[in-house]
């Protein structure tokens, strides 16, 4: 498969304009000094993942959201509010390929991209993670519901690229291994009662669904593993999280009896738990878990639901962060102005330090949808 990933006119013309405008608005709105340059990386991650035209035979649908958008926007808020960043996962490829062909055109992407910010380091650890989750024989891959997903992170003060890859082939034990195979080569014996303690407590609830990752320009210094929670709800949660983030219990807790009372009950594998395992450059992971987040998936939910998702979640971000309502009510406002309105896929709750320390809600845009 032979791809020219260059800025181009063509490369501009491949993404809707409305996410240009999206771009453009958050650089004229935030006052983000490096937009020309951030431009380039947002139109070669989004120019490849709208391939189905006339013509053209749709072979899958996009995984990273329900209705098969294959673009979602997130906002991010904590107590203290950090500069602005334009935070996007996107599923290059399109929909009129194979899992395997969309796998494999995610990674050219992602060769093309490191290359393009001299990032060697972060290519040669991503590409030793993959190499335990990328099965030897890429046909299993096609039984995949979704592949591998990138995206980016851009702000005056932070630039990182995202990899997202599904670890749901095989069953429990062989899950759990390859968790425990991608740790590996950056870990050394102290982390070793870590996992041990985390699969005790975590395996009982929950089964691994996939692995993402963090590049810089000094590495990857961040691999993040997801769990399933078969059935969601706070007594999962507090298995699922073992002993080192009690003290975020009643927050993570009022969230979901709010939810259940709201919404109803939390459908099956309608939440998903990550873990952060952190590492300096050319170092080992620290032997500790440094963050534990809660993924509440809110796509599934009837678009008639009251109150909308975007006014339940603006009200939890207050009560949780009062001094970001108004970040939360501006992000959903801009997508508005831009794409038309857009639909609430899930919320994430992120605990750090044994306390509740951001919130964010993941957003697909209006009128991208593929299939």
């Amino acid at each position: 498969m032979s791809l020219n990933y260059e800025v181009q006119e063509g490369s501009f013309a491949a993404v809707p304009e409305s996410l240009l405008r999206f771009h453009d608005r958050f650089r004229k709105g935030s006052g983000f000094n490096q937009g020309v340059e951030t431009l380039s990386l947002y139109v070669r991650l989004l120019s490849v993942c709208f391939d189905l035209k006339d013509g053209r035979e749709q072979r899958r649908c996009a995984s990273i959201s329900v209705d098969g958008t294959p673009v979602v926007f997130s906002h991010k808020v904590s107590a203290d509010q950090s500069s602005p960043s334009l935070r996007f996962i996107c599923e290059p490829g399109g929909v009129c390929t194979s899992t395997e062909q969309q796998v494999r055109t995610a990674r050219q992407l992602l060769n093309a991209l490191t290359a393009q910010l001299g990032w060697v380091s972060a290519q040669r650890e991503t590409d030793e993670i993959l190499s335990h989750v990328i099965p030897d024989d890429p046909s299993r891959m096609d039984r995949w519901w979704g592949g591998m997903w990138l995206g980016a992170v851009f702000g005056d003060q932070i630039l990182e690229i995202r990899v997202y890859v599904n670890l749901r082939d095989g069953d429990f034990f062989s899950r759990w291994q390859r968790v425990a195979d991608l740790l590996s080569p950056f870990a050394d014996p102290l982390l070793v009662p870590v996992v041990r303690d985390w699969i005790d407590s975590a395996g009982r609830v929950a089964i691994p669904v996939g692995v993402g990752m963090v590049l810089t320009s000094v590495g990857v210094p961040v691999v993040r593993i997801y769990l399933g929670i078969e059935h969601p709800g706070m007594d999962a949660i507090r298995v699922a999280r073992g002993s080192g983030f009690h003290c975020s219990d009643s927050l993570l807790a009022g969230f979901c009896e709010r939810f259940q009372a709201t919404y109803g009950p939390f459908g099956r594998q309608s939440m998903t738990v990550g873990y952060d395992f952190v590492r300096a450059p050319e170092r080992t992971f620290r032997p500790v878990i440094d963050r534990f987040k809660v993924d509440v998936s809110f796509g599934h939910l009837d678009r008639t639901s009251v109150p909308p998702p975007e006014e339940f979640i603006c009200r939890q971000v207050m009560e949780a962060f009062p001094s970001a309502e108004r970040s939360c009510s501006d992000f959903f406002e801009n997508m508005e102005a831009c794409f038309g309105g857009s639909e609430v896929e899930y919320f994430s709750l992120g605990t750090r330090d044994s306390t509740l320390r951001e919130m964010t809600v993941y957003a697909r845009p209006h009128g991208l949808r593929q299939g």
